[in-house]
């Protein structure tokens, strides 16, 4: 039988309970591995805070994971034809743009990454279309996994079309990132760039 998550979600600022930072840290660090020194919980406040956060928890309310995430409205320019001219355009389209997903080690290939980007999905469609999912990483496995929801995902699937790699570059600058994007690879210096289609997989 598959284990039932209980997800709440939270507009992450100063004034929020310290258990939701606690809740992060600990998922954090046993997502990593690592230990919870000042730095690693600076880390992650800095990741949660000012977000939109979602959890997932177990019945007993124990902290399995969290995915932080934000709503992009953006505006691409497109060339399309005109008689013999080529004319200037722009297209709106809207990106649900996933800041981070971390799961708890003993519970990672387990659904819960998947239910908790499937909540974020549903809570940024209130909002407006969502034509795109982006994320960054550096894992692979994070990288495949997201295939278990969503796909084609650029560029593992297929190669990025201009449309994609348009829609990653205004993530990239909304981030304010300064680094070269390769745009065959949508790689940076630090990490590479996940684009899907706005719709999952059932």
């Amino acid at each position: 039988m598959k284990e039932q998550f209980l997800i709440s979600k939270s507009q992450v600022d100063n004034n929020s309970p310290k258990k939701l930072f606690s809740d992060g840290v600990g998922v954090a660090a046993s997502a990593f591995g690592l230990p919870i020194t000042p730095e690693f919980e600076l880390d992650v406040y800095n990741h949660l805070l000012n977000h939109n956060v979602i959890f997932a928890h177990n019945e007993k309310g124990e902290a399995l994971g969290f995915t932080s995430y934000e709503y992009l409205p953006c505006e691409i320019e497109i060339i399309y034809p005109d008689g013999f001219d080529e004319v200037f355009g722009e297209k709106h389209l809207g990106i649900l743009y996933i800041s981070g997903t971390v799961v708890k080690k003993d519970r990672q290939q387990n659904g819960v990454g998947s239910t908790l980007t499937r909540q974020a999905f549903h809570e940024v469609r209130k909002l407006g279309p969502v034509d795109y999912i982006v994320g960054r990483t550096q894992n692979p496995v994070v990288a495949r996994s997201r295939r278990n929801y969503c796909q084609p995902v650029y560029p593992i699937d297929e190669a990025p079309s201009y449309e994609v790699v348009d829609v990653a570059m205004a993530v990239h600058k909304h981030l304010g990132m300064k680094e070269p994007m390769d745009h065959k690879t949508l790689v940076t210096k630090n990490a590479s760039s996940l684009v899907s289609r706005g719709r999952l997989l059932r």
